[in-house]
Protein backbone atom coordinates (compact mmCIF):
# COMPACT_ATOMS: atom_id res chain seq x y z
CA UNK A 1 0.00 0.00 0.00
CA UNK A 2 1.18 3.16 -0.65
CA UNK A 3 0.47 5.57 1.92
CA UNK A 4 2.73 8.36 0.77
CA UNK A 5 0.05 8.83 -2.44
CA UNK A 6 -2.65 9.55 -0.14
CA UNK A 7 -1.34 11.97 2.39
CA UNK A 8 -3.34 14.66 1.54
CA UNK A 9 -6.29 12.67 1.01
CA UNK A 10 -8.77 12.08 -1.23
CA UNK A 11 -11.56 13.70 -1.96
CA UNK A 12 -14.82 12.06 -2.07
CA UNK A 13 -18.17 13.29 -3.77
CA UNK A 14 -21.09 11.34 -2.74
CA UNK A 15 -24.51 11.40 -1.17
CA UNK A 16 -24.96 10.91 2.90
CA UNK A 17 -27.52 9.86 5.07
CA UNK A 18 -30.22 11.17 5.84
CA UNK A 19 -32.45 10.58 3.33
CA UNK A 20 -30.95 6.77 3.52
CA UNK A 21 -30.95 5.29 0.08
CA UNK A 22 -28.17 2.71 -1.79
CA UNK A 23 -25.30 5.55 -2.50
CA UNK A 24 -25.74 7.10 0.61
CA UNK A 25 -25.25 4.05 3.03
CA UNK A 26 -22.59 2.99 0.91
CA UNK A 27 -20.74 5.85 1.56
CA UNK A 28 -21.36 5.92 5.17
CA UNK A 29 -19.55 2.49 5.41
CA UNK A 30 -16.65 3.54 3.49
CA UNK A 31 -16.64 6.63 5.99
CA UNK A 32 -16.57 4.73 8.65
CA UNK A 33 -13.84 1.96 7.47
CA UNK A 34 -11.44 4.93 6.45
CA UNK A 35 -11.49 5.79 9.94
CA UNK A 36 -9.15 2.75 10.48
CA UNK A 37 -6.56 3.85 8.40
CA UNK A 38 -4.55 6.72 10.02
CA UNK A 39 -2.85 7.96 7.15
CA UNK A 40 -5.74 8.13 4.87
CA UNK A 41 -7.59 11.58 4.73
CA UNK A 42 -11.13 11.40 3.71
CA UNK A 43 -13.03 14.18 2.90
CA UNK A 44 -16.17 14.38 1.67
CA UNK A 45 -18.56 16.85 -0.29
CA UNK A 46 -22.62 15.51 1.04
CA UNK A 47 -24.58 15.78 -2.52
CA UNK A 48 -27.77 14.06 -0.48
CA UNK A 49 -30.62 15.58 -2.85
CA UNK A 50 -32.55 16.85 0.13
CA UNK A 51 -34.88 19.39 -1.71
CA UNK A 52 -36.91 16.98 -2.77
CA UNK A 53 -38.99 13.55 -1.76
CA UNK A 54 -37.77 10.40 -3.63
CA UNK A 55 -41.30 10.00 -4.97
CA UNK A 56 -41.82 13.41 -6.31
CA UNK A 57 -40.44 12.51 -10.01
CA UNK A 58 -41.71 15.90 -11.92
CA UNK A 59 -39.15 17.12 -14.75
CA UNK A 60 -39.99 20.55 -13.92
CA UNK A 61 -39.85 20.26 -10.42
CA UNK A 62 -36.48 17.84 -10.47
CA UNK A 63 -34.50 20.41 -13.39
CA UNK A 64 -35.17 23.73 -11.25
CA UNK A 65 -34.03 22.09 -7.85
CA UNK A 66 -31.46 20.03 -9.74
CA UNK A 67 -30.30 23.07 -10.77
CA UNK A 68 -30.11 24.61 -7.83
CA UNK A 69 -28.20 21.64 -6.33
CA UNK A 70 -25.75 21.68 -9.15
CA UNK A 71 -24.63 25.34 -8.56
CA UNK A 72 -24.41 24.01 -4.88
CA UNK A 73 -22.58 21.25 -5.15
CA UNK A 74 -20.13 22.24 -7.97
CA UNK A 75 -19.79 25.49 -5.84
CA UNK A 76 -18.69 23.20 -2.51
CA UNK A 77 -16.11 20.99 -4.69
CA UNK A 78 -14.09 24.26 -6.18
CA UNK A 79 -13.91 25.91 -2.54
CA UNK A 80 -12.11 22.74 -1.26
CA UNK A 81 -10.06 22.34 -4.63
CA UNK A 82 -8.80 25.97 -4.07
CA UNK A 83 -8.36 25.57 -0.19
CA UNK A 84 -6.19 22.20 -0.29
CA UNK A 85 -3.81 19.66 -2.37
CA UNK A 86 -5.59 16.68 -2.13
CA UNK A 87 -4.38 13.63 -5.44
CA UNK A 88 -7.22 12.15 -5.59
CA UNK A 89 -11.27 12.63 -6.75
CA UNK A 90 -13.40 9.87 -6.24
CA UNK A 91 -17.12 10.88 -7.55
CA UNK A 92 -20.15 8.64 -6.87
CA UNK A 93 -23.23 9.20 -9.85
CA UNK A 94 -26.79 7.79 -10.72
CA UNK A 95 -26.83 9.55 -13.14
CA UNK A 96 -29.58 11.37 -15.18
CA UNK A 97 -29.25 15.48 -14.28
CA UNK A 98 -26.36 14.79 -12.43
CA UNK A 99 -24.04 14.07 -15.48
CA UNK A 100 -24.06 17.44 -15.83
CA UNK A 101 -22.40 18.27 -12.40
CA UNK A 102 -19.79 14.84 -13.19
CA UNK A 103 -18.56 16.52 -16.45
CA UNK A 104 -17.55 19.74 -14.96
CA UNK A 105 -16.11 18.60 -11.49
CA UNK A 106 -13.98 15.94 -13.40
CA UNK A 107 -12.55 18.69 -15.93
CA UNK A 108 -11.65 20.87 -12.70
CA UNK A 109 -10.21 18.15 -10.96
CA UNK A 110 -8.59 17.12 -14.17
CA UNK A 111 -7.37 20.29 -14.77
CA UNK A 112 -5.66 20.19 -11.50
CA UNK A 113 -3.80 16.76 -12.13
CA UNK A 114 -6.02 15.27 -9.95
CA UNK A 115 -6.33 11.27 -10.22
CA UNK A 116 -10.14 10.96 -11.19
CA UNK A 117 -12.65 7.78 -9.81
CA UNK A 118 -15.70 7.90 -11.53
CA UNK A 119 -17.94 5.87 -9.79
CA UNK A 120 -21.09 4.42 -11.97
CA UNK A 121 -24.06 3.92 -9.12
CA UNK A 122 -26.28 2.73 -11.13
CA UNK A 123 -27.29 -0.44 -13.81
CA UNK A 124 -29.10 1.42 -16.47
CA UNK A 125 -25.99 2.12 -18.47
CA UNK A 126 -26.90 -1.27 -21.02
CA UNK A 127 -30.66 0.58 -21.74
CA UNK A 128 -28.54 4.16 -21.95
CA UNK A 129 -26.42 2.85 -24.72
CA UNK A 130 -28.84 0.93 -26.81
CA UNK A 131 -30.99 4.39 -26.33
CA UNK A 132 -27.96 6.72 -27.30
CA UNK A 133 -30.16 9.33 -25.81
CA UNK A 134 -28.87 13.10 -24.25
CA UNK A 135 -28.25 10.71 -20.57
CA UNK A 136 -25.77 8.34 -22.49
CA UNK A 137 -23.93 11.17 -24.69
CA UNK A 138 -23.18 13.26 -21.49
CA UNK A 139 -22.43 10.09 -19.42
CA UNK A 140 -20.19 9.04 -22.23
CA UNK A 141 -18.65 12.74 -22.13
CA UNK A 142 -17.60 12.36 -18.41
CA UNK A 143 -16.21 8.24 -18.41
CA UNK A 144 -13.91 9.91 -21.40
CA UNK A 145 -12.77 12.49 -18.82
CA UNK A 146 -11.77 10.15 -16.19
CA UNK A 147 -9.24 8.72 -15.09
CA UNK A 148 -10.79 5.17 -13.46
CA UNK A 149 -14.50 4.13 -13.98
CA UNK A 150 -16.28 1.40 -11.42
CA UNK A 151 -18.92 -0.44 -12.80
CA UNK A 152 -21.53 -2.41 -10.20
CA UNK A 153 -22.28 -5.19 -12.22
CA UNK A 154 -20.96 -7.23 -15.09
CA UNK A 155 -23.11 -6.87 -17.44
CA UNK A 156 -22.18 -3.05 -17.33
CA UNK A 157 -18.69 -3.94 -17.27
CA UNK A 158 -18.70 -5.76 -20.55
CA UNK A 159 -20.75 -3.25 -21.95
CA UNK A 160 -18.13 0.01 -21.07
CA UNK A 161 -15.74 -2.69 -21.71
CA UNK A 162 -16.95 -2.27 -25.41
CA UNK A 163 -17.56 1.08 -25.52
CA UNK A 164 -14.40 2.32 -23.85
CA UNK A 165 -11.71 -0.31 -25.10
CA UNK A 166 -8.52 2.25 -23.83
CA UNK A 167 -10.19 3.09 -20.75
CA UNK A 168 -9.59 1.89 -17.17
CA UNK A 169 -12.61 0.35 -16.35
CA UNK A 170 -13.03 -1.73 -12.86
CA UNK A 171 -15.99 -3.96 -11.34
CA UNK A 172 -15.68 -3.11 -7.65
CA UNK A 173 -19.10 -4.28 -5.64
CA UNK A 174 -21.05 -2.46 -3.15
CA UNK A 175 -20.36 -3.48 0.83
CA UNK A 176 -21.21 -3.02 4.29
CA UNK A 177 -19.90 -3.98 8.17
CA UNK A 178 -20.69 -6.91 8.89
CA UNK A 179 -20.12 -6.21 12.97
CA UNK A 180 -22.21 -3.04 13.04
CA UNK A 181 -25.00 -4.61 11.34
CA UNK A 182 -24.95 -7.64 14.03
CA UNK A 183 -24.43 -4.90 16.64
CA UNK A 184 -27.81 -3.08 15.40
CA UNK A 185 -29.69 -6.52 15.02
CA UNK A 186 -28.66 -7.84 18.71
CA UNK A 187 -26.99 -10.99 16.90
CA UNK A 188 -23.40 -12.21 16.45
CA UNK A 189 -24.59 -14.61 13.97
CA UNK A 190 -27.00 -14.94 11.44
CA UNK A 191 -30.37 -15.70 13.17
CA UNK A 192 -32.80 -18.38 11.76
CA UNK A 193 -35.88 -17.35 12.69
CA UNK A 194 -38.15 -19.99 14.23
CA UNK A 195 -41.90 -20.01 14.38
CA UNK A 196 -45.09 -21.50 12.71
CA UNK A 197 -45.50 -18.69 9.90
CA UNK A 198 -42.62 -17.59 7.43
CA UNK A 199 -42.25 -13.97 7.12
CA UNK A 200 -41.85 -12.42 3.62
CA UNK A 201 -40.19 -8.46 3.83
CA UNK A 202 -40.13 -5.86 1.64
CA UNK A 203 -37.46 -3.05 2.52
CA UNK A 204 -37.29 0.25 0.30
CA UNK A 205 -38.58 3.25 -1.37
CA UNK A 206 -42.75 2.35 -2.23
CA UNK A 207 -42.68 3.78 -5.53
CA UNK A 208 -43.96 1.80 -8.70
CA UNK A 209 -40.64 0.90 -10.09
CA UNK A 210 -39.96 -1.03 -7.21
CA UNK A 211 -42.44 -4.02 -8.23
CA UNK A 212 -44.77 -3.28 -4.54
CA UNK A 213 -47.84 -4.25 -6.65
CA UNK A 214 -46.37 -7.06 -8.15
CA UNK A 215 -45.40 -8.48 -4.82
CA UNK A 216 -48.51 -7.88 -3.04
CA UNK A 217 -50.83 -9.55 -6.35
CA UNK A 218 -48.07 -12.73 -6.36
CA UNK A 219 -48.30 -12.93 -2.22
CA UNK A 220 -52.51 -12.93 -3.03
CA UNK A 221 -52.27 -15.94 -4.87
CA UNK A 222 -49.74 -17.32 -2.94
CA UNK A 223 -52.02 -16.94 0.10
CA UNK A 224 -54.35 -19.54 -1.05
CA UNK A 225 -52.13 -22.24 -0.58
CA UNK A 226 -49.82 -21.45 2.11
CA UNK A 227 -49.38 -19.41 5.26
CA UNK A 228 -47.08 -16.72 5.58
CA UNK A 229 -47.08 -12.58 6.64
CA UNK A 230 -45.99 -10.25 4.14
CA UNK A 231 -44.06 -7.10 5.95
CA UNK A 232 -43.65 -4.51 3.74
CA UNK A 233 -41.29 -1.52 4.69
CA UNK A 234 -40.03 1.77 3.72
CA UNK A 235 -41.36 5.81 3.16
CA UNK A 236 -43.95 6.28 0.66
CA UNK A 237 -46.37 9.12 -0.80
CA UNK A 238 -49.56 8.53 0.95
CA UNK A 239 -51.48 8.13 -2.04
CA UNK A 240 -49.40 5.37 -3.38
CA UNK A 241 -49.57 4.02 0.05
CA UNK A 242 -53.43 4.34 -0.38
CA UNK A 243 -53.40 2.13 -3.80
CA UNK A 244 -51.01 -0.36 -2.44
CA UNK A 245 -52.95 -1.16 0.77
CA UNK A 246 -56.11 -1.64 -1.15
CA UNK A 247 -54.59 -4.05 -3.18
CA UNK A 248 -53.68 -6.40 -0.15
CA UNK A 249 -56.89 -6.06 1.12
CA UNK A 250 -57.76 -9.83 0.34
CA UNK A 251 -54.47 -10.98 2.08
CA UNK A 252 -55.89 -9.32 5.38
CA UNK A 253 -53.78 -9.63 8.77
CA UNK A 254 -51.16 -11.27 6.68
CA UNK A 255 -50.03 -7.90 5.13
CA UNK A 256 -48.48 -5.59 7.63
CA UNK A 257 -47.56 -2.30 5.95
CA UNK A 258 -45.19 -0.17 8.31
CA UNK A 259 -43.76 2.21 6.65
CA UNK A 260 -41.11 3.94 6.67
CA UNK A 261 -38.68 2.87 10.30
CA UNK A 262 -35.26 4.49 11.21
CA UNK A 263 -32.65 2.42 9.67
CA UNK A 264 -31.74 0.16 12.69
CA UNK A 265 -35.77 -0.92 13.10
CA UNK A 266 -35.59 -2.33 10.00
CA UNK A 267 -32.45 -3.97 10.19
CA UNK A 268 -34.30 -5.65 12.83
CA UNK A 269 -37.09 -6.80 11.15
CA UNK A 270 -35.03 -8.57 8.65
CA UNK A 271 -32.51 -10.61 11.05
CA UNK A 272 -36.33 -11.47 11.95
CA UNK A 273 -37.36 -12.46 8.60
CA UNK A 274 -37.35 -15.60 6.93
CA UNK A 275 -37.27 -14.71 3.50
CA UNK A 276 -35.90 -10.51 1.24
CA UNK A 277 -38.21 -9.72 -1.61
CA UNK A 278 -36.82 -7.28 -4.04
CA UNK A 279 -39.22 -7.64 -7.42
CA UNK A 280 -37.85 -4.10 -8.73
CA UNK A 281 -37.83 -3.20 -12.33
CA UNK A 282 -34.64 -1.30 -11.82
CA UNK A 283 -31.22 -1.64 -9.69
CA UNK A 284 -27.80 -0.98 -9.64
CA UNK A 285 -25.90 -3.10 -6.55
CA UNK A 286 -28.85 -2.83 -3.78
CA UNK A 287 -27.45 -2.74 -0.39
CA UNK A 288 -30.87 -4.46 0.64
CA UNK A 289 -29.52 -7.52 -0.64
CA UNK A 290 -26.35 -7.02 0.89
CA UNK A 291 -27.87 -6.51 4.23
CA UNK A 292 -29.97 -9.56 3.55
CA UNK A 293 -27.17 -12.05 2.74
CA UNK A 294 -24.94 -10.90 5.61
CA UNK A 295 -27.99 -11.72 7.94
CA UNK A 296 -27.63 -15.29 6.21
CA UNK A 297 -31.44 -14.59 4.94
CA UNK A 298 -32.40 -16.26 1.26
CA UNK A 299 -33.17 -13.58 -1.52
CA UNK A 300 -36.17 -13.39 -4.02
CA UNK A 301 -34.91 -10.98 -6.48
CA UNK A 302 -35.35 -9.91 -10.27
CA UNK A 303 -32.85 -9.65 -13.25
CA UNK A 304 -31.94 -6.41 -13.13
CA UNK A 305 -28.57 -4.83 -11.89
CA UNK A 306 -25.81 -6.73 -10.31
CA UNK A 307 -28.73 -8.83 -8.51
CA UNK A 308 -28.45 -12.11 -10.74
CA UNK A 309 -24.58 -11.85 -9.83
CA UNK A 310 -25.16 -11.22 -6.16
CA UNK A 311 -27.94 -14.47 -5.59
CA UNK A 312 -25.42 -16.69 -8.59
CA UNK A 313 -23.43 -20.04 -7.60
CA UNK A 314 -20.15 -19.23 -7.11
CA UNK A 315 -18.83 -21.83 -5.26
CA UNK A 316 -21.03 -21.45 -2.43
CA UNK A 317 -24.45 -22.45 -3.43
CA UNK A 318 -27.39 -20.11 -5.02
CA UNK A 319 -28.10 -17.33 -2.18
CA UNK A 320 -31.76 -16.99 -3.70
CA UNK A 321 -34.13 -16.69 -6.87
CA UNK A 322 -33.43 -14.57 -9.65
CA UNK A 323 -37.09 -13.51 -11.60
CA UNK A 324 -37.92 -11.27 -14.62
CA UNK A 325 -39.72 -7.72 -13.50
CA UNK A 326 -43.12 -7.17 -13.78
CA UNK A 327 -43.15 -10.96 -13.63
CA UNK A 328 -46.21 -11.64 -11.26
CA UNK A 329 -46.44 -15.41 -12.25
CA UNK A 330 -42.56 -15.74 -11.61
CA UNK A 331 -42.60 -14.15 -8.12
CA UNK A 332 -45.90 -16.15 -7.14
CA UNK A 333 -43.72 -19.19 -8.27
CA UNK A 334 -40.85 -18.47 -6.36
CA UNK A 335 -42.61 -17.09 -3.12
CA UNK A 336 -43.87 -20.81 -3.55
CA UNK A 337 -40.81 -22.47 -3.59
CA UNK A 338 -39.14 -21.04 -0.76
CA UNK A 339 -42.01 -20.68 1.20
CA UNK A 340 -42.64 -24.62 1.22
CA UNK A 341 -39.24 -25.59 1.80
CA UNK A 342 -37.38 -24.21 5.25
CA UNK A 343 -34.74 -26.77 4.37
CA UNK A 344 -33.90 -24.88 1.07
CA UNK A 345 -34.31 -21.56 2.65
CA UNK A 346 -31.84 -22.30 5.18
CA UNK A 347 -29.54 -23.86 2.91
CA UNK A 348 -29.80 -20.54 0.46
CA UNK A 349 -29.20 -18.21 3.72
CA UNK A 350 -25.68 -19.90 4.32
CA UNK A 351 -24.17 -19.65 1.28
CA UNK A 352 -25.72 -15.84 0.98
CA UNK A 353 -23.50 -15.46 4.55
CA UNK A 354 -20.66 -17.29 2.97
CA UNK A 355 -20.75 -15.45 0.20
CA UNK A 356 -21.15 -11.95 1.69
CA UNK A 357 -17.84 -12.63 4.12
CA UNK A 358 -15.99 -13.34 0.86
CA UNK A 359 -16.49 -10.69 -1.43
CA UNK A 360 -19.18 -7.86 0.23
CA UNK A 361 -17.65 -7.32 3.92
CA UNK A 362 -16.63 -3.25 3.69
CA UNK A 363 -12.98 -4.71 4.60
CA UNK A 364 -12.57 -6.53 1.21
CA UNK A 365 -13.88 -3.46 -1.13
CA UNK A 366 -12.30 -0.91 1.03
CA UNK A 367 -9.04 -2.65 0.20
CA UNK A 368 -10.07 -2.47 -3.60
CA UNK A 369 -10.45 1.24 -3.31
CA UNK A 370 -7.83 2.00 -1.69
CA UNK A 371 -5.86 0.20 -4.63
CA UNK A 372 -7.61 2.38 -7.31
CA UNK A 373 -6.53 5.53 -5.10
CA UNK A 374 -3.56 4.52 -4.87
CA UNK A 375 -1.84 3.05 -7.84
Amino acid sequence: MQKNNLANGVLLVSPMPPPRGGISTWTEHIVQEAKKYSYLKLRVIDISPRWRKVHERGLFRRSIGGGFQLIRDLHRIWRVLRESSMPVLHLCTSGQLATIRDNISLWLCNHRHMKTVYHLHFGRIPQLVQDAGWEWLALKHAIGIADVVIALDCVTFDVLRHEFPHKSIVKVPNCLDLRQLLEITGSNKAPHPRRNVPRVVYIGWMIPAKGVFELVNASFRVARFLPFQLEIIGPCDPKYLSSVSDAGNGLGDRLIIRGELPHQEAMKSLSQADILVLPSYTEGFPNVVIEAMALGKPVIGTDVGAIPEMLSDIGFGPCGIVVPPRDVNALENALRILLSDAELRKNMGESARAKFEECYDVKVVFEQLMNLWTT
